[in-house]
């Protein structure tokens, strides 16, 4: 038997497509994509802006992504907690997380690599929106299906 994934990832693909592909928020944005390895606990969030993006505006997209990157997946289970202006959210305690940022010219603007629970170093500015709330999401909740470390 196949074993359960620890959340539904096409239902993350979904949310992350909504979110950073063509929206007015984000006017750098052009592809957004995501490798989530549950046997590693990695994931590595990767978004190509437009040629010419500043390394700050680079930065603020990286902090944003990885905040509602792990807001998308708390949705899926009680055990993690939203992103909040001090905190990227609980998703990282347990995944290791690499967060790049580049452009289509292939520079990359933002490279970094952090281990489950790691500090993670990006800047924002404090005028972050709020990802998804909980009750949004209505698909199974599997944290009978957690892995532990």
């Amino acid at each position: 038997t196949e074993e359960q994934s620890m959340y539904d990832w096409e239902q993350v693909k979904d949310e992350t497509d909504d979110l950073f592909m063509g929206n007015p928020q984000f006017p750098q944005s052009e592809t957004m994509t995501f490798e989530a390895d549950e046997d590693a606990m990695t994931i590595k969030l990767t978004w190509i802006v437009k040629d010419g993006t500043s390394a700050e505006e680079a930065m603020e997209y990286a902090a944003n992504m990885v905040k509602s990157f792990n807001d998308i997946v708390a949705v899926q289970s009680e055990d993690l907690n939203s992103s909040s202006d001090t905190s990227f959210g609980d998703l990282w305690n347990s995944f290791g997380l690499t967060v790049q940022v580049g452009t289509k010219d292939g520079s990359w603007l933002v490279d970094k690599t952090y281990k489950a629970g790691e500090k993670i170093d990006l800047v924002s500015a404090a005028n972050d929106s709020e990802g998804p709330k909980p009750e949004e999401y209505k698909g199974p909740v599997k944290d009978d299906q957690k892995k532990k470390k």
